[in-house]
């Protein structure tokens, strides 16, 4: 297989598919991950942390992103480190049953998740600051590892292919065969034409 004739849109179909197989496996390996444990806090911290009044502008919680695995939707977020200017934000996680039962709020239905629930609560308090991490949920992921792949194989590698090439790193070329009976022929119209002029004339003794 010769790399070196392979046009720019192979790269980048072969950069999408990469960048779309790596992205779906981080997302597969985030969704089998254990649920609970260290680093986890309980529903009760979740909502009074998520409702609080923030701490001299800043929220107490922040940067949201949700996947599901198994039976709960795992919250990620960042967690005010302390309540004093300059403070700094820590990771910290939620499971969140489904459905979503808030400790604090009317009951809800069969398919109420935790989303709804920070979504209804930020309608209902304009103080409450809810900000979506988009690029951390599944679906985005995928698309990113996908452009990334892109960037990379698509438009960086058939560059650098052409810089090997050029620097000699390339396949040599192969010296085209002599072949006899082409120069045979070639070298005997060349003779004919140059003497054509002493052909064309009749023959005197």
């Amino acid at each position: 297989m010769n790399l070196e004739s392979w046009k720019r849109w192979h790269w980048v179909l072969i950069g999408l598919i990469v960048g779309a197989a790596i992205g779906w496996a981080d997302v597969s390996r985030q969704e089998n991950q254990l649920v609970g444990g260290e680093g986890f806090v309980p529903q009760a911290i979740f909502e009074q942390e998520f409702l609080a009044p923030s701490v001299e502008g800043k929220p107490r919680l922040k940067n949201f992103s949700i996947h599901r695995v198994g039976n709960a939707d795992v919250v990620l977020m960042e967690r005010i480190a302390a309540l004093g200017s300059g403070a700094g934000y820590l990771a910290i996680k939620f499971a969140a049953p489904v459905p979503y039962r808030p400790l604090r709020a009317a009951a809800a239905g069969e398919d109420y998740t935790v989303r709804q629930f920070m979504q209804d609560s930020a309608k209902r308090d304009a103080k409450l600051v809810l900000k979506f991490a988009w690029w951390k949920e599944p679906w985005p992921r995928v698309g990113l590892w996908a452009l990334g792949g892109i960037v990379l194989i698509g438009g960086l590698w058939p560059s650098l292919v052409r810089l090997m090439v050029g620097a000699g790193w390339g396949r040599p070329v192969k010296e085209k065969m002599l072949d006899l009976d082409q120069f045979i022929k070639v070298h005997a119209m060349e003779f004919y034409l140059k003497h054509w002029d002493g052909y064309s004339q009749p023959w005197r003794p």
